[in-house]
């Protein structure tokens, strides 16, 4: 397995106490605007966490996007017709 590495920005603190997430930390962690994200503090340390996605909420949001009556493409599988819905949902 490889060894993830660390990545390491420096940041300015502004007047309200704002900070701007690294582009590439936002990227890796499919941080977008309108993300929620929890804040924890270990050790003298702030870690950032985007909010985990309740599968439930998820399937709900997929299922409503096409009828249910709409069949599913013998030419596809049942794992990209799903993403390809979901990919719907999150646009």
């Amino acid at each position: 397995m490889e060894k993830e590495k660390l990545m390491e920005f420096k940041r300015k603190v502004g007047p309200n106490g704002g900070i701007i997430i690294p582009e590439e930390f936002r990227k890796k962690l499919g941080i977008k605007p309108e993300t929620i994200v929890y804040f924890s503090l270990k050790n003298h340390r702030i870690y950032i966490e985007p909010e985990k996605e309740d599968p439930v909420v998820v399937f709900k949001q997929i299922a409503e996007t096409e009828p249910i009556t709409k069949k599913i493409s013998p030419n596809k599988s049942y794992e990209e017709e799903i993403e390809e819905r979901w990919n719907k949902v999150k646009r």
